[in-house]
């Protein structure tokens, strides 16, 4: 049985509340999994990353029974695929910050390297500008956001070249520890990226790599 408009709006914009639910989440997730100024707490990750999961399965379910009821098309269709798509991004962002967690949780040594304290703020970032990119619909913001992954992705080169020939070399434990958390942090950027890719398909219909000059092109020229 086919719905109502207002419901179909009413679930669109249930979506959309979830997953700047997830945002916020995630930005806050990445700040406490590498916290410089105290304990990292596994336990409010982990209950994040719980959290995170229920949201998505929440989005899942809705967008499943819109798509069964409801029959949207165009930009009531793109919006429910992309909502799917960023969500689980976000899901997957969580669970990195579980991972930075748990590599740090009780040793300092790796939270007060500056490179990885510059790509946790530079993920928060990241994560924050694609949400405004999302919420407004906005393709050349979201753009725009995806070519700062190239700040993560040369600062995680440094760091692992840095450590690795310093004569000063920290122990091997910290050393794999401080490449991991690099990783996952470079990996919130890549998620960021996919997710701005699906901003720019919701505004726009066009769904391309985001990361590659020739699609920041293409946006140039069309909303010249």
């Amino acid at each position: 049985m086919q719905k109502s408009r207002s419901a179909l709006d009413h679930d669109l914009t249930q979506n959309r509340e979830d997953i700047l639910r997830m945002g916020s989440m995630v930005e806050s997730l990445i700040h406490w999994s590498l916290n410089s100024e105290g304990v990292v707490s596994i336990g409010q990750v982990t209950e994040g990353a719980q959290r995170g999961t229920t949201i998505r399965e929440r989005i899942e379910k809705r967008s499943l029974q819109m798509l069964a009821t409801q029959h949207p098309a165009a930009r009531d269709l793109r919006c429910v695929i992309a909502a799917m798509h960023i969500a689980r991004e976000l899901e997957r962002s969580v669970h990195h910050c579980s991972g930075i967690a748990r590599l740090n949780a009780h040793d300092e040594e790796v939270r007060r390297y500056a490179i990885l304290q510059h790509m946790r703020e530079h993920a928060m970032t990241m994560t924050h500008s694609s949400m405004d990119a999302y919420v407004r619909g906005d393709a050349k913001l979201a753009l725009e956001t995806a070519a700062r992954d190239e700040v993560l992705d040369e600062s995680r080169t440094l760091l692992m070249r840095t450590m690795l020939t310093t004569d000063s070399q920290p122990a091997a434990p910290v050393l794999l520890r401080a490449i991991w958390t690099a990783h996952n942090l470079e990996r919130i950027g890549d998620r960021v990226v996919n997710i701005c890719e699906r901003v720019v398909f919701e505004a726009t219909g066009h769904l391309s790599d985001a990361s590659l000059p020739a699609s920041r092109r293409w946006m140039e020229n069309t909303t010249a």
